[in-house]
């Protein structure tokens, strides 16, 4: 016998071998078990991790894609109606509903937009015909003395008369304290 080469050991019709090879067998479908299941588990966090990248990028647009399918879903019917009207024709159905559909959205809006912009100019003449004219003056007295303090605006506020009509137009720049004036940036 070589020293290179194993002796052969008679065996017993491969029954002593089996048990081996089991254990074998089931230590592999462990190991390939746990890999699965490594991989399955790996592959649920990327795809948690991608849905939450995805919609942080699509937050802003995710409100308005939900608008749309709601709109679209309930003026369906009108375009199916205007696709009847038109004789097949989709081209000019979808523009005439689209057309519609952003009047009808626009105009509204623009005339709220419109109502409460002509408000706040009567707001803001309400207050300056009731402020002797002076409403600027008295915001920016407010504010100077919020950041000043408050004590000290409740003094000038306290012990301020009423004003005379010459005194009820609005001062000229020489007239306003240095703060209130704009300076011209030197060249």
């Amino acid at each position: 016998m070589d020293s290179k080469t194993k002796p052969e050991v008679p065996s017993t019709g491969g029954r002593a071998d089996e048990p081996s090879r089991q254990e074998g067998l089931s230590t592999r479908r462990l190991q390939q078990f746990r890999a699965d299941k490594f991989a399955h588990f790996f592959l649920l966090l990327i795809l948690v991790a991608a849905t939450v990248v995805f919609f942080k990028m699509i937050k802003a647009f995710l409100v308005p894609i939900i608008l749309a399918a709601v709109f679209a879903g309930l003026f369906f019917p009108f375009y199916s109606w205007l696709l009847k009207k038109a004789g097949g024709r989709k081209s000019l159905s979808a523009f005439v509903c689209c057309a519609t559909l952003s009047l009808g959205l626009l105009l509204p809006a623009y005339a709220l937009a419109n109502l409460g912009a002509r408000e706040a100019v009567r707001l803001y003449q309400s207050a300056e015909s009731k402020g002797n004219g002076r409403f600027e003056e008295n915001i920016h007295a407010s504010c100077r003395g919020i950041l000043s303090s408050r004590s000290c605006i409740l003094k000038k506020c306290r012990s301020r008369e009423p004003l005379s009509a010459s005194q009820n137009k609005r001062p000229n720049s020489s007239q306003m304290p240095s703060t209130w004036r704009r300076e011209k940036p030197s060249s």
